[in-house]
């Protein structure tokens, strides 16, 4: 979980109690001797819900991430136990140092951190505890997995020079209608008849712009009417990626389903890039390839953990 996650647990959890959530807690699942309860699950999933919609999230939309939310907190508590085990500490001057740190990378003093932790009604006490654990959860990946990671620049280079001269940018537009990956069937086939309505209307000579302006649920198309502008292959999501880079110019596409739900895809342009020299893409050729690597160690190390670990659900 990513530092700005921590405002929005904590954000999340205040929001929680005030539409009336859950009174009773119990246990769900223990992993080794940790404990995850059932309002950390609905908190999680909360949180989740609301980050990727952008609405107010009801119960249905609630259960669609209940599982994601338990691998999380799952994995977390996998990552607290193991920092336990390599004995990997955070003292209070360090923390600081860190929380320095976080603010400066923000440009704000620390006045000005305490008044919007005020703002979002978040206990400072509770804010450094958590992001504690969360520095603790970043040394144990960076020694079992970052620590493991090697680019070497001639293989760099030698995938540069087998690329391409230049990449392909597309500029596209679509319509969304969101539905998460663990939807239930129902939930599926009622968002895919609504894209597949809209598909009709459009095909019928309806404007795709309007269209997209009034059903898309992609939160950006009340300014944009579903324009993405130009953007390269690796900038998409894989399934939406792969749908537009072999779409026909001005066609509209079939619905694609992909992690956010189904979509809708127009192409109105394309153009080749000019391909830059090696030295001017080098450093951004180590970031993609630190990407890959570290997210495949990350997933074999964590995959790892599962399979060595006493979890038990209740």
């Amino acid at each position: 979980m990513k530092i700005l996650a921590i405002f929005i647990v904590f954000f999340t959890f205040i929001t929680f109690q005030a539409i009336g959530g859950i009174k009773y807690d119990s246990i769900k699942i223990l992993v080794e001797d940790q404990a995850i309860t059932k309002n950390e699950i609905e908190i999680r999933a909360f949180e989740l819900a609301q980050a990727r919609t952008g609405k107010q999230p009801t119960a249905e939309l609630l259960s669609e991430f209940r599982k994601e939310a338990v691998n999380q907190l799952v994995e977390e508590s996998l990552l607290d136990a193991k920092a336990e085990e390599l004995q990997i500490l955070v003292g209070e001057e360090d923390l600081d140092r860190e929380l320095a740190r976080f603010r400066n990378q923000r440009r704000i003093n620390e006045i000005e951190f305490e008044e919007l932790l005020e703002r979002q009604n978040i206990n400072l006490a509770d804010f450094r505890k958590t992001y504690k654990r969360q520095i603790m959860r970043n040394r144990v990946i960076t020694r079992e997995t970052s620590s493991k990671i090697n680019i070497d620049d001639e293989l760099l280079k030698a995938e540069y020079e087998k690329s391409e001269s230049g990449e392909t940018l597309l500029r596209a537009r679509h319509i969304l209608v969101l539905v998460s990956k663990n939807a239930a069937d129902d939930k599926v086939s009622q968002a895919l008849k609504k894209i597949t309505d809209l598909r009709k209307r459009v095909l019928e000579g309806e404007s795709f712009e309007k269209i997209a302006d009034l059903y898309s649920e992609d939160p950006s198309a009340k300014t944009n009417r579903g324009d993405l502008g130009f953007f390269k292959k690796n900038e998409m999501v894989k399934e939406f990626a792969e749908a537009a880079f072999t779409l026909e110019k001005g066609k509209v596409s079939e619905p694609v389903r992909s992690p956010f739900g189904f979509h809708l895809i127009e192409v109105l342009d394309s153009k080749k890039e000019m391909k830059e020299s090696f030295e001017a893409v080098k450093n951004k050729l180590k970031q993609q390839e630190y990407q890959k690597q570290f997210q495949k160690l990350y997933l074999q190390y964590i995959a790892t953990l599962k399979s060595n670990a006493n979890i038990i659900f209740k």
